[in-house]
């Protein structure tokens, strides 16, 4: 996953930089920027299935009311 996100490191750098002017937050940015891409689209995918896994688990373990 972060080999995909590998290409906007050079992209995220050069407009931080042209941005902000310190080329040190620029770079650590670009370094940064393929991990948080990669944590990003993990939790999009997993959060989904994760949420429905719990909401079934928490139908099925709940006790029935009869009242």
């Amino acid at each position: 996953m972060t080999r995909l996100a590998l290409p906007l490191r050079p992209f995220v750098r050069t407009l931080l930089e042209r941005a902000t002017g310190n080329f040190f937050a620029a770079y650590y940015a670009g370094v940064l920027t393929p991990v948080i891409v990669a944590v990003l689209a993990t939790a999009a995918l997993t959060l989904p299935l994760t949420c429905t896994a719990f909401a079934a688990l928490h139908d099925r373990l709940r006790p029935h009311r009869t009242a």
